[in-house]
């Protein structure tokens, strides 16, 4: 059976994959080592609430003020979301309670 020949596009494709391959082996063989030297009480201390605005309130006006208008947006879109699904629920238990007179 003849070995397929690789164009030069496909041969660029290859080694990118490649190094993209050992890239993502070597992340994640540096990601094992962290999790077995890091201990959990470290993590938590890190990610404390206290320790989380400490760091926000360092951050120049800026970027604080984007994370906040996008906090608000998220927060926002997320009740709009809740009400909608909400408003359909309600919908449609109305619509059933008709269907459920009009077969009585």
């Amino acid at each position: 059976m003849p070995q397929p020949r690789w164009t030069a596009a496909g041969l660029k494709a290859k080694a990118a994959f490649a190094r993209w391959s050992s890239a993502l082996r070597a992340a994640t063989s540096q990601l094992k080592q962290d999790v077995k030297q890091t201990p959990l009480k470290d993590i938590g201390r890190e990610f404390s609430p206290a320790r989380i605005w400490a760091d926000f309130r360092r951050r120049d006006l800026m970027t604080q003020s984007l994370v906040a208008v996008t906090a608000y947006g998220v927060i926002a879109t997320s009740m709009i979301y809740a009400y909608l699904q909400y408003s359909n629920a309600q919908r449609a238990k109305k619509w059933n309670l008709v269907v459920r007179s009009w077969n009585e």
